[in-house]
């Protein structure tokens, strides 16, 4: 019976907050020592599958257009593409794609998702240049948590799980490289605005399950 009313319900997916703690300011420096990584440098990072659908040739891309910048860096939380002897095609299309950027990209190699906090302790904004619909971004939510800006694309549920008070949208049409590079150096330039993200993003974690009993 269609005039029936459906009292609807969505139960977000959560993510276990305290795996998410900060590290202080030693363990901060020693972990970007650790990837070579200045204090003084703004880290934007990526975590996701080395894929189209992840955007990450896109995020390469725009890396490009800022590539004269020297006060910016990226984390790749997954393989290192420049290591690799794999002559895996899309490898290959990254590597030619990143060429000149040796020295600016840090990769973790896989990292166990109860370790990844310390990749976002030493994070100043993470992206998430999807470029098919995603569903619901645990990514997102941890950055989130950890009280870090994001610069995501305009796609399917990280509209939902994001706000324009805590991100920055990048819409997905031909100009993506252009406007997501833009969004990376208003933030790399703006200490201000990176910390207002972050704070907001914050409160807003608390709206998704923050342990497994209140997803429960």
């Amino acid at each position: 019976d269609s005039n029936k009313k459906t009292d609807i319900k969505v139960v977000y997916n959560g993510i276990i907050s305290d795996d998410f703690k900060q590290l202080n300011e030693v363990e901060r420096k020693k972990v970007r020592n650790k990837l070579g990584i200045k204090d003084t440098k703004i880290v934007f990072t990526f975590v996701g599958r080395l894929c189209n659908d992840k955007g990450i040739d896109k995020f390469i891309q725009a890396m490009q257009l800022l590539k004269n910048r020297k006060d910016i860096e990226y984390i790749v939380v997954g393989n290192n593409f420049f290591g690799t002897s794999s002559e895996d095609t899309y490898i290959k299309k990254l590597k030619k794609l990143a060429k000149g950027l040796e020295n600016k990209i840090h990769f973790t190699g896989y990292i166990d998702n109860k370790k990844l906090y310390k990749i976002y302790s030493v994070s100043d904004v993470v992206v998430i240049p999807t470029q098919v619909e995603e569903t619901f971004s645990v990514v997102a939510l941890e950055a989130m948590t950890m009280g870090l800006p994001v610069i995501a694309s305009v796609s399917g549920g990280l509209q939902e799980v994001l706000s324009s008070k805590c991100s920055l949208s990048v819409k997905r049409d031909g100009d993506f490289v252009k406007k997501l590079s833009d969004a990376i150096l208003l933030l790399s330039i703006n200490s201000q605005l990176r910390g207002q993200l972050g704070i907001e993003g914050k409160k807003r974690s608390k709206v998704f399950p923050n342990s497994e009993k209140e997803y429960f």
